[in-house]
């Protein structure tokens, strides 16, 4: 059998998998891209991108619910949600990126085989039988939900079929051990995003960033939402004021919190949805493990200890294909960003206070509440905050954390800040627009150099 042959191959189509494809084109290798599924991978399709989506349509209902503040007056007893409509319009939007970014590909020459793909002594086959050959391959199979363990079993009563008939075309998915199901009832976020109809209550089980935003958008579409943690808090290892933010936000929604969950004790009614949300896992193509030698690199989720960040994987695969032709370019990876999306934007990027002072950094910090800024009063958000962490011994800044409209937008300018360790006076002295949320960022320097 002839095999085709190729000086780079990529396993898997998501974030990781395509920057590295595009990465290899500006080096002019030849390139063949497997994915299995769909372009994209679970950013795109059932991850970033459709939650992103929703929480911007359950932004828009909550704003309906109180533009009356603003003089518009509407009979507020006539709003409802065509859900049906709107993950419509969501399906739209994926397929048209999708359909975009394969077209990117191929205008790239990069070559895309839409099937599973494995390695067998360093040969790249897929289940038809094809076999290619690469001098160097990247495994970009990204990651699943975690299954729940066997010590926590829960008690979820028989349910009369609604939660089968939700979920559009899996009516018997939910009800068996298959696909990361592991208990009778409990749904992964994959097919809560596949459910066409809002669910009167919604069960979270965990308390990380998936859970916070699936609660936040659900409860303010109308589900009746409560989160069950093992923890003391939500959003372990966030900064305190991040985690004091987002839990008042989510109870003022109306989603229960309830800490310190024995959930092998834990019995939830049938009439629930149950959600686990309890992180994901990396999964790894056939024959990795007999496998991997130096011409094969593992990137984004499917790396172990991944962030589980697509920004970070799309990092990591440009990384490894500059490194692969060993170019003049910077390999050192920067400090990562972490948003999440609930009634506003949170962003974080360096270390915490509390993790500064962990490792044994004299930090010193700030917190810049934007009382007074004018976005932020015409969009009647509340309180928001900029809070900074500088090392008072080299003043430099080393962590920053935002609660506030557009942070997922404005922390990238802080993490160039901390990556090119520029002096904070500097950037205080950069000229920020006005009115705009970012104009606050000068502020928060100015009190940071004061503490300094």
């Amino acid at each position: 059998m002839d095999r085709k042959k190729y000086d780079l191959a990529i396993i898997g189509g998501g974030p990781a998998g395509y920057s590295a494809a595009f990465e290899a084109a500006k080096y002019n290798m030849s390139c063949v891209l497997f994915e299995k599924d769909k372009l994209g991978g679970t950013c795109l399709h059932r991850g970033c991108v459709p939650t992103k989506y929703l929480n911007k349509v359950a932004g828009m209902y909550k704003e309906v619910q109180t533009c009356e503040s603003y003089g518009i007056k509407i009979n507020r007893d006539d709003t409802n949600i065509d859900f049906v409509e709107t993950k419509k319009r969501e399906a739209e939007i994926v397929d048209k990126l999708a359909h975009d970014l394969e077209k990117n590909l191929l205008a790239h020459s990069i070559d895309i085989v839409y099937a599973e793909a494995y390695i067998e002594k360093d040969v790249i086959k897929t289940v038809s039988g094809d076999e290619y050959e690469a001098s160097k391959i990247i495994i970009a199979t990204g990651g699943e939900p975690a299954d729940i363990s066997s010590d926590m079993e829960i008690n979820v009563a028989d349910a009369p079929g609604k939660m089968m008939t939700d979920v559009a075309d899996a009516p018997a998915k939910m009800m068996t051990n298959s696909e990361n199901i592991s208990v009778a009832g409990v749904i992964n976020t994959n097919q809560l995003l596949e459910m066409r109809e809002i669910p009167e209550k919604l069960t979270i089980l965990g308390g990380g960033v998936t859970a916070v935003e699936f609660a936040y958008i659900y409860a303010t579409l109308g589900s009746k939402v409560t989160i069950f943690i093992r923890g003391k808090a939500l959003l372990r290892n966030w900064d305190k004021d991040i985690v004091t933010a987002v839990t008042q936000s989510l109870k003022k929604a109306g989603v229960v919190i309830n800490t310190k969950t024995d959930f092998s004790k834990l019995s939830i009614a049938g009439d629930e949805v149950v959600l686990s949300a309890l992180g994901r896992k990396p999964v790894l193509p056939k024959g990795y493990g007999e496998n991997a030698d130096d011409k094969i690199v593992v990137v984004g989720d499917a790396r172990k200890d991944s962030t589980m960040l697509a920004h970070v994987a799309m990092a990591e695969g440009r990384a490894a294909v500059r490194e692969m032709v060993a170019t003049s370019c910077s390999d050192k990876m920067g400090c990562y960003t972490s948003c999440i999306f609930v009634d506003k934007e949170v962003a974080s990027v360096g270390l915490t206070e509390a993790e500064a002072i962990e490792v044994g950094i004299e930090a010193i910090s700030c917190r810049y509440v934007m009382y007074s800024n004018a976005r932020v009063l015409i969009s009647d958000d509340g309180r928001s905050f900029i809070k900074l962490v500088a090392d008072k011994n080299t003043k430099k800044l080393i962590g920053a954390q935002l609660y506030c409209d557009r942070a997922g937008d404005m922390v990238a300018e802080l993490a160039t800040v901390i990556d090119n360790e520029i002096d904070i006076a500097k950037a205080a002295a950069v000229i920020r627009p006005h009115p705009s949320y970012c104009e606050d960022i000068t502020a928060a320097f100015d009190m940071l150099l004061e503490k300094l």
